[in-house]
C-alpha cells in the first residue's frame, strides 16, 4: 500500500500595496497562529523566530514553495463517521487528508500553515496537534509480579492462568515469531503480523501534494474490506521480524515462555497468543499516525481473534489534555470496545541532572481509561519487600490542559501511574535478525549497540 502523487506544488505569493509599490512577501515570513485549539507546541513553532519549515528540526515539517507546511492530526466531533465536511475543507485550503481515523473522530492532514486558525474555529474541530513523534519504552517476571500465585482456574482439571486463548495486541517494533519463547509446537502463537510502518513510511515521507485524500483506500486495508483473508500476515516492510529488537522483548516479558531454559524467563501469560502490530521502526521510532492505525485494526478485529488486552510500551510527549489528545482518546475507544489498554508510564523521572521530576507521563498513559504501568526494581528477587520504583520511570500528576469553550483552562491533574509492575534488568527474548536463534551472529540493533 503506498500513496502516489505528481508532487504537485503550488507557489503562493502575498502582493501587498503599499502606495504606488508593489512589493511581494513570502507567506513562510507571514505566517502566525493563534487559535488555542492548535496545540501549543504547534504554535510555539510557528510563531517563533526560524521561519524556515524546514529548519524546525521535526519531520511534521516542511517548506514548500517558501510556505510552511505541517502534518497534523485533527481532532473532530461530528456524527458523520466519515467526517466529509472537514475532508472537504482540509483540500479546499490547500491541503491533504492521509487517513481517517475508525477509532476515533480524527483525521490524519497535511495542511499550510495559514490554514491552521481557519479549521481550528470550525464547530467540529475539537483541537489540531502535530504529529508527535512515538519512542519505545523501558519493560522472575512471573513471581515477582504475582502471576505464580495467581488462583487456579475452576472447573475440571483446573491449572494456571496461562492466558491461553487469549489474544494480546502488542504495538511495538514488532515480534520474532521464530523465537522458542513464542513456539507452540511447530508453530508460533504470534498469529499475524501488521506492519503500519510500511505503510505510513510514504505519508510520513511523502504526501506532501496538496488536494488529494488518500483516506478511503487506507481505510479498506485497516477494516478489512480489500482482503479476502481478514487475518492473513502481511509481509513486513524489512523482511526481519524486528530489527530493533524492543517489541520481542516486551512481548516475551508478556507472553513469552522460557521455561525451557535457567533461570525461567516465563511471561505473566506465557500461553497467550500474540498479534504483532508493528508502529515502530528499526530504530525504536514511530509517529502517532501509524500508532493511532494501529489501534484502528486491533478494535476491527478483536472480536474475530479475541484480542482481549493492547499492549503499548511506547509513548508521546504531549502538553494536550486527554479530553482531545489523539492517542488518548483513540485508546478510550479501545477501551470502550471492551479492550483492556495497557501502556507505560514513560522513561522521563529524572532530568540531565538526575533529579526526580513529576507531571512526566506519557500519551496516552494520561488517559483515565488507560492501566498506565510504571517500573519497579525488583532487586533481582522474587520477594516484594526489597522492590523500589526506578528512578527513570515517568511519575505523575497528570498536567495536559485545554482551553474550554468559556475560555478556562482545565488542567487534568490525574493522579499516575496506576501501577507498577517489573521493569529493570529482566530476562527476555532476544530478537536476532537471521533467525538462528542462540546460534545467531546477528542480533537485533538494542543487542548489538548495548552489549551490556
Amino acid at each position: 500500500m503506498t500513496f502516489k502523487s505528481s508532487f504537485a506544488r503550488a507557489w503562493i505569493t502575498l502582493a501587498l500595496s503599499c502606495g504606488a509599490t508593489m512589493i511581494t512577501l513570502s507567506p513562510a515570513l507571514a505566517q502566525s497562529v493563534s487559535s488555542p485549539k492548535v496545540a501549543a507546541d504547534l504554535r510555539l513553532l510557528v510563531n517563533g523566530a526560524q521561519r524556515d519549515a524546514s529548519k524546525w528540526g521535526v519531520t511534521w515539517a516542511r517548506a514548500i514553495k517558501g510556505e510552511a507546511h505541517v502534518k497534523v492530526l485533527i481532532n473532530a466531533a461530528s456524527s458523520d463517521t466519515e467526517i466529509t465536511d472537514l475532508r472537504r475543507d482540509v483540500i479546499a485550503r490547500g491541503g491533504s487528508v492521509l487517513y481517517s481515523y475508525l477509532s476515533v473522530r480524527a483525521l490524519f492532514a497535511m495542511v499550510p500553515v495559514s490554514a491552521l486558525d481557519p479549521l481550528s474555529q470550525r464547530a467540529d474541530v475539537l483541537g489540531i496537534s502535530p504529529n508527535r513523534v512515538t519512542k519505545r519504552t523501558g519493560s522472575l517476571v512471573q513471581d515477582a509480579s504475582g502471576a505464580t500465585d495467581a488462583p487456579a482456574l475452576p472447573g475440571k482439571g483446573g491449572g494456571a492462568l496461562t492466558g491461553k486463548g487469549i489474544g494480546i495486541a502488542i504495538l511495538d517494533s514488532g515480534v520474532d515469531f521464530r523465537h522458542r519463547n513464542f513456539a507452540e509446537g511447530k508453530d508460533s502463537r504470534v498469529r499475524a503480523v501488521v506492519d503500519f510502518v510500511a505503510l505510513g513510511r510514504t505519508a510520513t515521507n511523502e504526501g506532501w501534494d496538496k488536494g488529494k485524500d488518500y483516506s478511503a483506500s487506507v481505510r479498506g486495508f485497516v477494516d478489512g474490506s480489500k482482503f479476502k483473508d481478514d487475518l492473513k500476515p502481511l509481509e513486513p516492510d524489512s523482511k526481519v521480524p524486528d530489527v530493533y529488537g524492543h517489541g520481542t522483548h516486551v512481548a516475551s516479558i508478556a507472553a513469552g515462555s522460557g521455561s525451557y531454559r535457567t533461570p525461567d524467563s516465563s511471561g505473566v501469560a506465557s500461553g497467550a497468543d500474540i498479534y504483532d502490530v508493528r508502529v515502530l521502526d528499526e530504530r525504536g521510532i514511530g509517529n502517532m499516525a501509524d500508532t493511532l492505525a494501529g489501534i484502528d485494526w486491533v478494535i476491527q478485529r478483536a472480536r474475530v481473534t479475541n484480542i482481549r488486552i493492547v499492549n503499548m510500551s511506547l509513548g508521546a510527549q504531549s502538553s494536550d489534555s486527554f479530553l482531545v489528545e489523539p492517542l488518548a482518546r483513540a485508546a478510550r475507544s479501545a477501551s470502550q470496545a471492551g479492550l483492556v489498554v495497557v501502556a507505560a508510564a514513560g522513561n522521563a523521572g529524572v532530568d540531565f541532572q538526575g533529579r526526580t521530576v513529576h507531571g512526566t507521563i506519557s500519551s496516552p498513559g494520561h488517559d483515565p481509561s488507560v492501566i498506565t504501568v510504571g517500573a519497579s526494581n525488583t532487586k533481582a528477587t522474587a520477594v516484594r519487600d526489597d522492590d523500589v520504583m526506578t528512578r527513570f520511570s515517568s511519575r505523575g500528576p497528570t498536567r495536559g490542559s485545554v482551553v474550554m469553550g468559556n475560555g478556562r483552562r482545565w488542567v487534568d491533574n490525574l493522579v499516575k501511574p496506576d501501577l507498577v509492575a517489573p521493569g529493570n534488568r529482566l530476562i527476555g527474548a532476544l530478537a536476532s535478525q537471521d533467525g538462528k536463534g542462540s546460534d545467531s551472529k546477528n542480533w537485533n540493533f538494542l543487542a548489538q549497540s548495548y552489549p551490556q
